[in-house]
């Protein structure tokens, strides 16, 4: 036979009950043996817990006692709790600077002003720098040779 007190028996052992409940349930206890001996198979469970020893923190310890109680999940069926606040801000951040860097252009490419002069005190005859006329668009290079630009003249 099934007794429907055992949660009750519990309770009482963990003072959860209120001061009426806890008399009725006192009063069921001495009359059925099968909520006696929950209450001692609690009462020993109770025990063992308390007496073993454990050099976790009391919050890792918790949260070792919840993850043994409660049913595991793979990790990809698990929810993920992210503020809306900053998955708004994030997307809008991403939008804008999309946005900027589609509507910015192709910008022009800038030498630095020592490197245009080191460029020009290395010239030789043999080398010809159009780097500082490289604005970033197409160019057409012709190579015409001296000769030919003599003759032209």
């Amino acid at each position: 036979m099934e007794c429907s007190f055992t949660q009750e028996i519990s309770q009482l052992i963990d003072r959860e009950l209120s001061p009426e409940d806890a008399a009725a349930t006192l009063i069921h206890l001495d009359t059925c043996e099968r909520c006696q001996q929950a209450h001692d198979d609690f009462l020993r469970l109770q025990r063992g817990l308390r007496s073993h020893y454990s050099p976790y923190h009391p919050f890792a310890k918790q949260r070792l006692l919840t993850k043994a109680v409660s049913p595991t999940q793979p990790f990809w069926k698990r929810r993920i709790a992210v503020p809306f606040p900053l998955v708004a801000t994030t997307l809008v951040a991403i939008i804008v600077l999309a946005l900027w860097i589609g509507f910015r252009g192709p910008q022009p490419t800038s030498l630095h002003p020592a490197r245009i002069a080191a460029a020009d005190k290395a010239g030789t005859e043999d080398t010809f720098d159009l780097s500082r006329f490289d604005h970033g668009e197409r160019a057409t290079i012709a190579i015409v040779k001296k000769a030919e630009i003599s003759q032209g003249q």
